[in-house]
Formats: C-alpha cells, structure tokens, sequence
C-alpha cells in the first residue's frame, strides 16, 4: 500500500506538470535553472542520474538514498559580471530514509535608472532558495523521493515570493547501473505583490554507468518548460583515492542564442581526510565563464543494516513448511509463519532462530547477518518417522480370530479392518504420539473394548487386541484403565479416555437411564495400601471414575450407581498377566431406565 501511495503520489505531480504547461505567461526565477554546488555542473548537470553528495536533492530528491555518508557542504559561485551565489546544505543518511536542506542566496550588482531614464547608482536584486528534501526506500536499490522549494526574490521595487515541489525516483538495478527519474519545479510560480508569474518546470531521466574501470558515464535526457528538449552527458574518472576529473556537455533547443551548438563543462575534486574539495567551471559563450566551488565535511556513514528471508524447509524436498518461528538476537519475535519470513533494515548482527513445525523435530540455527545484502537462511527440519501398530484382533477366552473394525484417535484419525479369517491387523502410518483404540467386532456377541496406546517414533508396535468372548446384555463399554498399584487417584492418561465416553453417558442420560459404574480387580492380593481387600479398592476406583465424570463434565451424580465387585467377576483366568490385565476394569452397565 505505502509503495502503491508513493508512486500515484509521483503521477499527479507528472500530472500536474501537463497542466502547468498549459499556462500562459512569462517564466520567471531563472535561478532554479542553474542549481548550486560544484559536483553535477562539472559533468553537464547530469544531477538526475547523480547520487553522490548532498547538492544532488536539487536534481532528484530520490537520489540521496545513494549517499552513504552525511555530509555537511557550504559553497560559492562567480556568475557573470558581478552576479555571484553562496549555498550551504547538508545531507543526513538514517536506515532507509535520507534527509537533506539547503539554502541558497544570489545577488546581482546592476546598474539602476531613475524615471527620466538617468543613471541613479548600483542596485542589488536578490534571489534565496530554501530547498527541503527527503528519499525513502521502498527496497533495497529501489527509492523515491520528494522535496520542496521555497523562493524569495526582491528585485528593488518588487517582492515575490513562491513554492514549487519536486519528485524523483533512483534505481540502482546492479553494481555498474542506476536509472533516475525526476519531475522538478512544479507549482504556482512566484507571487509579486499579488500577480502570479509561473516558474520554468523540468522533466528528466538519467543513466549512471560504471563499466570502465576508474570512470563514471552519466547521460540524461528531459524535457524543460521554457526551453524543449534538453539532453546532458558527463564523466568522472577517479585516478586516485584522492582525486577525480570531470567533463561534461550540455545541448538544448535555446543555446543557439550564444551562438554555438552546446555547453562545454569541467572541473574536479579532491579528497583528504574527512574533506571533499568540489569545483567546476562552466563557460557561456561571449556572456562569459562561471566558476564554482564547494567545500563539503562528511559526517558519519548510513547505519548498517541487512536484509533477512528465512525459510523453513522440509529437509527431505526442501518444501516450505507452516511453522512457529522464535526469534533472538537482531530480531525479538516469536511468529507463526508459512514457510518462509522476510524482514529488511535491520541490524546485522547475529540472529538465533529456533523453529518447530507439526510432524517434525524442532531445530535451531545461529547465523550471523552481512549487512547491505538480502541474507537468505535456510532451515531445515527432519519429519518425525510415522509409527504403525500392527497384532491380531482375538476372542480373549478361545484366542480365535475376530474380525473388528480399530478405531485410533489422537493426533489423526483413522480406521482399519482387521483380516476376517486370520485377525492380523496393520495400522496405516501414524504420527506418533498417544491414540485411542478401540475395537468393535462385526460378532454382535462379542463385547468391544477401549484401550490407550502410545506409538514411539518411527517404530512398529506389536499389540494383540482382544474383544469380550460373550458380551453381557447390560454392559454398556469396558475400560482397561493402569490405576497405579493399591490406588484409586485418576492420572491424566485417564482424561482422554474418560472424555472420549462422556457424550455417550450423557445420551443415556436424556433417556432416563440409571448407569453401574462396576470396579473389578485382578486376585492379587492388596499391600501397602489405605484399602484393605480388592473389594475395597475397587469400589474406590468406580467412586473416583463418578467423581471426574460429574465434576469435569457436568453429569449428574444420580445418573450413576457406583459398587465394587473386586476379583470375584473375572473376564478370564488370572493365571497370566495378560489374564489378570484384561480382569482389571472399569465396566458401565444399564440397570435401569425407560426404554
């Protein structure tokens, strides 16, 4: 959006500049035709495609973006005759914006004449130039700019006073080549005492080039209200850290008045500690030579900064993966990203990112940031390897094979057959993680069951799962619930299970039902335990199992009939472990009800 403002922003100027051609009258304020400082009339005030010093705001504001270093200018140029100017400026660099001021006086010695014609002494017409300017980066390389100008001019018996606005565009496309755009000059003119006079507006394009070692080719091309078409080339060749030559031409469709087909330019600099020591020289024909000079101090450099694109990839294909992303160092941030994270203007300074995405493991990468470039990190996270369960589906008492349908719920869900005649079962690949499995066998006598599962990493668990030999009219489920030896206290590996049968204890609740929460044990016998028998403990735990049931999820404590039957109800012989696992339960039983 902001890119999008800044660029009809530029349009209307441009727009505006059409409108302004359409005016009829005289132009005035020729000062904004020369311009101040020493470095863009040396190479034939190619300033559109400069991007060195401060003085280059006047030619195009998004050209400061290119200075990387502030500076502090004053200057001073011999016109022709006894006119002469001073100048002062300075240009201040800051991450992606640039600021810059100047102000700019000139006075002309004339001669002046009374009303009878008669010499009546020297007067002095002034003219003064306050010109504001700013460059934003939209991105690295690529900025624009804006600037005003406020004008003064006293011409003896008259006072105007104006503003006109500026707008420009500077490209640095590679190392060897930059484009600047500018549209300059346009507004209302200067005001005398009431009369409105307008100013002449420019239009240019410029190309920098840095293809032959040591030397600089500048070549501009535009257009000027009150004079056509313009076109400018220059060159600067740096022989030495400590020097640079310059040359340059100007040709325009009004410079035959002097009587000759363009103007020549020149001039140099001269480089020494912290110092920039500017001069050019710019001859007019029989009118005569001007001279320029300008004595600039830098001042401190632009504010390292780096651009950062993190990416956080799969390291099997390297696809981008949705991800959480915290952040230490040049940046402070935790963000929920899709793959990939961009920010520019930073410090570069080192950046420790720590990245974690679903189904695979967490990583973390250190990486020190190169300031002036985009620093791409890549970090790639290893996929967490899917687990499988895989066994039989089997009658517990007779071991034959059931066919069920195994339900897993945890991380996914997902459902299988068991084989129908041999009972073998493969779950497809799962995340890892805790699951809930429960079997329902196709057998209308046999009971389903419930059991909890972790799957570990990348690996196969071999499991059997059993369902009940002959399910008993008024058993609702059974839960194979691990209590921990001689208590009754609910662990949070119950709360799944647990939650997963509320909703269905409460549908037979809305049908009036009355339902047996029936604890059963295995035959070992109680130690070390506040319960003295299994009887005991398995009535605490059907009480325990009603208590989270009522107070986690609202259900009504008359619903529920609690009573312990210990070991005395076997599902099967407690002569193996597997056995006595299997008698250890939780069962819910329909006692009563309307239906």
């Amino acid at each position: 959006m902001k890119k999008r403002s800044l660029l009809i922003i530029f349009g209307g100027i441009l727009l505006v500049c059409i409108l302004q051609g359409a005016d009829v009258g005289s132009n005035a304020f020729a000062l904004l035709r020369s311009g101040y400082g020493a470095a863009a009339p040396a190479i034939g005030g190619t300033g559109s495609a400069w991007s060195a010093d401060a003085t280059g705001m006047w030619w195009n504001p998004a050209g400061l973006e290119g200075i990387q270093r502030g500076e502090v200018m004053v200057g001073y140029r011999y016109w022709l005759a006894s006119m002469h100017d001073e100048y002062a400026g300075f240009a201040w660099p800051w991450r992606r914006n640039t600021f810059g001021a100047a102000a700019f006086y000139s006075v002309t010695a004339v001669q002046g004449w009374d009303e009878e014609n008669q010499p009546a002494g020297t007067i002095y017409p002034q003219s003064a130039v306050l010109d504001l300017a700013w460059a934003y980066s939209i991105k690295r390389g690529l900025s624009v700019g804006a600037g005003g100008k406020l004008l003064y001019e006293n011409l003896v018996e008259l006072t105007g006073f104006g503003a006109v606005v500026d707008a420009g565009i500077w490209w640095k496309a590679a190392d060897w080549i930059s484009v600047g755009a500018s549209i300059n000059d346009v507004g209302p003119g200067v005001f005398y005492e009431g009369d409105r006079v307008s100013v002449p507006w420019a239009a240019d394009i410029g190309i920098s080039l840095d293809v032959i070692p040591m030397t600089s080719i500048y070549t501009v091309g535009g257009w000027v209200s009150d004079a056509g078409f313009d076109a400018r080339l220059g060159f600067q060749v740096t022989p030495h850290e400590l020097i640079s030559l310059r040359l340059g031409s100007r040709v325009n469709s009004d410079v035959t008045q002097w009587g000759f087909w363009s103007v020549p330019t020149a001039g140099m600099a001269l480089y020494w500690k912290g110092f920039r020591l500017d001069y050019a020289v710019v001859p007019y024909g029989p009118l005569g030579t001007t001279h320029s000079l300008s004595l600039a101090r830098y001042l401190r450099e632009r504010p390292a900064t780096a651009d950062v694109l993190v990416k956080i990839i799969d390291s099997r294909d390297s696809s981008l993966l949705a991800s959480s992303v915290g952040m230490q160092g040049a940046i402070i941030d935790t963000i929920d990203v899709n793959g990939r994270y961009r920010r520019s203007w930073i410090e570069p300074a080192s950046i420790s990112l720590n990245a974690e995405a679903a189904n695979h493991y967490p990583a973390e990468i250190t990486y020190d940031l190169e300031s002036g470039r985009l620093n791409e990190i890549y970090v790639p996270l290893d996929s967490i390897p899917y687990a499988t369960l895989s066994g039989a589906v089997m009658d517990e008492v007779s071991k034959t094979p059931a066919s069920a349908t195994i339900y897993f719920k945890g991380d996914v869900t997902d459902s299988i057959r068991s084989d129908p005649d041999w009972g073998s079962y493969q779950s497809n690949p799962l995340p890892p993680g805790d699951y809930l499995v429960r079997v329902v066998p196709d057998d209308a006598k046999l009971q389903s069951s419930l059991t909890r599962i972790d799957l570990p990493p990348g690996e196969t668990v071999l499991k059997d799962l059993y369902v009940y030999r002959e399910k008993k009219p008024n058993v609702l489920m059974t839960l194979h619930l691990n209590f921990e030896t001689g208590k009754a206290n609910i662990l949070a590996a119950h709360a799944p299970i647990l939650d997963s049968i509320a909703p269905v204890l409460r549908e037979n609740a809305d049908r009036g039902l009355i339902i047996e929460i029936a604890g059963h044990t295995d035959n070992v016998p109680v130690v070390y335990s506040p319960f003295g028998d299994n009887q005991s403990l398995s009535e605490a735990r059907a009480e325990s199992i009603r208590t989270y049931l009522v107070e986690m999820h609202g259900l009504s404590d008359k619903l529920f009939v609690c009573k312990g039957y210990g070991e005395n109800d076997p599902l099967t012989s407690n002569e193996t472990p597997e056995g006595r696992a299997m008698n250890r339960r939780i069962e819910f039983r329909i006692i009563s009800g309307n239906d």
